[in-house]
């Protein structure tokens, strides 16, 4: 750790300009089951500094970050390290190229109120308990206008995760493969774009299996008022795998948000098939979220959000004889937050909810955050 900060404050020393963020923030927390067993409550503690710096030169703009989580729960500790590396390169006032890595290993705490905390990607239908844990995500793009009003992004990457240890991918096989996504978009009015999409994933499982999966769609995006938007997206998808075969998948999403000055929120919907980290099957996945955010005054903010999967049952497999159909994670969570400076204070319930293979699972947590975060400009 003290490595990876003593980097970063040299590359921003350096810098013909730079900028620098650092913040900590520490969270204490109590959980208690709620699935009808002995309930007892369950002291934790996370900690997570961040220390991100940049690098501008011309068209050129380059950063790092460092977010280690730190977590103990039930006296046992946990930490993870999170890298970022991204680059930036103007080719022209409208045309860019992109490099972006993203590294994250060591322990992580899958437990229900921890799912989707430390934002790398981890499976929502997923709860081992502490894992060794392994993930990197590799992507060099393009972005930019062809012609007036019509727009290229593409994207080439490699992804890894999975367990980082033998032990651990007993439970969690690592996988890892290619990255592709293609999207054309057309601004057809002021209000209205509409885009063409093509992604294509393949992995090897560590476990032996083999998931690939090419979708195609489009998507229309209309600002219906000043202060809403309307996302609407369709497709089809064709997915293979070693264990049930090939098959073709309907592919949707819909979402809505609203903004005003003190008011957001959104809502999202969507329907794709998805390779399953555990046992490198593909299942057809629904899931919907939904946040809000006011702010009564200009030091106070309110949050809410939900989350929620379920499956629709493995490709390939009839639905009367799959024991996935039904698998579900929900995540909610309602907090108040106040800012003065650097200095942030907030408090929070957090609800958790999975069931896996009839096997179900409740938890609620009280929280308790604060943190500081300070930037310096050079």
């Amino acid at each position: 750790m003290g490595s990876a900060a003593c980097l970063l404050v040299a590359l921003v020393v350096s810098a013909e300009h730079g900028f620098a963020n650092f913040s900590v923030s520490a969270e204490v927390r109590g959980s208690a089951p709620l699935d009808g067993s002995a309930s007892s409550i369950n002291p934790q503690l996370s900690v997570q500094p961040t220390m991100d710096v940049g690098y501008v030169a011309g068209a050129l703009r380059a950063g790092l970050g460092y977010h280690p989580l730190f977590t103990v729960s039930n006296l046992t500790p946990a930490f993870l390290h999170r890298m970022q590396a991204t680059g930036e390169l103007r080719v022209s006032p409208s045309r860019r190229a992109l490099v972006d890595q993203s590294l994250s290993f060591g322990q992580y705490d899958t437990s229900l109120g921890n799912l989707g905390l430390a934002g790398d990607g981890l499976p929502p239908l997923l709860s081992l308990g502490i894992v060794d844990y392994l993930t990197s995500d590799t992507a060099a793009g393009f972005d930019g206008a062809l012609v007036p009003r019509l727009r290229l992004r593409a994207t080439a990457g490699y992804h890894v995760s999975g367990g980082l240890t033998e032990a651990a991918r007993v439970g969690l096989p690592l996988e890892q493969g290619p990255r592709l996504t293609l999207e054309l978009q057309h601004e057809a009015t002021r209000r209205d774009s509409v885009s063409l999409h093509v992604k294509a994933s393949g992995d090897q499982f560590s476990n032996g299996k083999l998931a690939g999966v090419a979708e195609g769609g489009v998507t229309w995006r209309s600002t219906l008022t000043r202060d809403t938007t309307l996302t609407v997206g369709a497709g089809a998808a064709a997915v293979d795998s070693t264990s049930t075969g090939g098959a073709a998948v309907p592919v949707g999403a819909l979402g809505v948000s609203y903004g005003v000055p003190r008011l957001r929120f959104s809502v999202d919907t969507s329907y794709a098939p998805q390779a399953d980290a555990k046992t490198g099957d593909i299942f057809r996945r629904a899931g919907v979220s939904a946040s809000a955010e006011y702010k009564p005054r200009g030091d106070l903010t309110a949050r809410a959000s939900f989350g929620g999967t379920v499956s629709l049952g493995t490709v390939g497999i009839d639905p009367r004889d799959d024991q996935t159909v039904g698998d579900r994670s929900l995540l909610g969570e309602a907090s108040l937050a106040w800012r003065e400076g650097i200095t942030e204070i907030s408090g929070g319930l957090r609800g958790a909810n999975a069931s896996v293979s009839g096997t179900s699972a409740t938890e609620l947590r009280a929280y308790v955050a604060f943190s500081l975060k300070a930037t310096a400009v050079r």
